[in-house]
């Protein structure tokens, strides 16, 4: 788990000003709590210190009345000494508790009043202490409550403010490096998405013929082996696989050149795709090979329908730069049906179709050669153009 979380640290960017903002984060929160605490403990020393300095004097004098139970005196000196207005309670008891006399102001600007109610509750801005009287033993206890002095003030002012500081600081910091975090969080997603994007788009060029748009012999393998494992489980009930070769193709890449043989290869690909359905799948295998997947065609009438027309499209004349080119195909078809009896491999499937493309060429090109596996070959069919011309006359 460490040596992971140590191998995504190396990995991640900006890693350097990452550390640098959380260790200023650290020092700048030590320093704020340090300096707030430091405040504290001084406003706290210098407030015992001044309530401790006037109990002891108060003390003294306050020993000789409470003896004597002069409570009038008593009274006189506790009104001298709240004449400093930072005093806000001073109460004298006896050795049982019971409260003799008590001096109080509810703020700084007031004039100190006697009261003989208990002492209200101490407030958060003010200090207590309580001192015990003793003369030979202790015959009471003096309770001082004070507020903080104007410099007291002025420290415990700056305490709160060097932690709002603190806190400021750490929280920009923290939103610092949480936005930093997300923006590389968010190039990371771009950098993936672009990764992605760049990979699906290699994948499909790899897949595609550069020239014609259609699928090349690779995207063709990656079909057969789809549609095959489809009728394999029996989820398609009839596979039908066609190769064709343009006949004469040769001679017009000869003559015309290679524009002219690149164009009439486009054009044929693109009436290959106008005559089937869009089930239907074709590929360039190289030169001027073609193949096809017909895709349910239960029947044979459907097949030599379309198949004859496919070699009827291809034989229309084409024009490049003002001159006339036709060429014809020949077409080798091999349909495999999920009842056959006989199953063949995917390499048996293109070596028939390929010797029957074959066996069309030699019975005079401009035809097709429909071969069902496990039944006797179809006999050649006649020349479509011949057909049509027939249907002219």
């Amino acid at each position: 788990m460490i040596q992971r979380l140590q191998l995504r640290w190396k990995r991640l960017p900006y890693r350097g000003w990452i550390s640098a903002l959380v260790l200023l984060s650290v020092v700048a929160g030590s320093l704020g709590v340090v300096g707030y605490r430091r405040s504290r403990s001084l406003v706290e020393l210098s407030q015992q210190r001044t309530t401790q300095a006037l109990s002891r004097g108060l003390a003294i004098a306050l020993v000789d009345h409470l003896v004597s139970r002069d409570l009038a005196s008593l009274e006189s000196h506790l009104r001298q000494a709240m004449a400093d207005s930072s005093l806000a309670l001073l109460s004298v008891r006896d050795a049982k508790g019971h409260q003799l006399v008590q001096l109080q102001r509810s703020s700084p600007e007031q004039p100190p009043h006697l009261s003989f109610s208990p002492p209200p509750a101490l407030s958060a801005d003010q200090h207590r202490h309580r001192a015990p009287l003793e003369a030979g033993g202790l015959i009471g206890d003096l309770e001082i409550r004070s507020w903080s002095t104007p410099t007291q003030q002025l420290l415990s002012q700056l305490g709160q403010q060097i932690a709002l500081l603190t806190v400021m600081a750490v929280l920009v910091v923290v939103a610092v490096v949480a936005l930093l975090l997300l923006w590389m969080q968010w190039q990371y997603k771009r950098e993936r998405d672009s990764l992605q994007s760049e990979n699906r788009l290699l994948a499909t060029a790899a897949l595609v013929d550069a020239l014609t748009g259609i699928a090349n012999r690779r995207g063709f393998e990656q079909e057969l082996e789809h549609r095959w494992q489809r009728f394999q489980h029996a989820s398609t009930s009839a596979l039908v696989l066609c190769l064709l070769d343009l006949d004469g193709f040769k001679e017009i890449n000869d003559t015309l050149g290679h524009e002219a043989g690149d164009q009439l290869l486009i054009t044929v690909a693109q009436r290959l795709r106008c005559s089937l359905r869009d089930s239907d799948f074709v590929a360039r295998l190289g030169g001027d090979e073609f193949v096809l997947l017909l895709d349910q065609r239960t029947d044979r009438g459907s097949v030599e329908t379309a198949l004859q027309r496919l070699v009827v499209a291809i034989a229309e004349p084409m024009i490049y730069a003002d001159t006339h080119m036709r060429v014809t195909a020949s077409l080798g078809c091999v349909v495999i049906r999920s009842n056959d009896t006989s199953q063949p491999s995917e390499a048996e499937l293109l070596r028939c179709a390929d010797q029957a493309m074959y066996a069309a060429k030699r019975s005079g090109k401009n035809r097709w050669r429909l071969v069902r596996l496990g039944l006797p070959e179809s006999d050649p069919q006649p020349d479509p153009q011949q057909i049509l011309e027939q249907q002219s006359v």
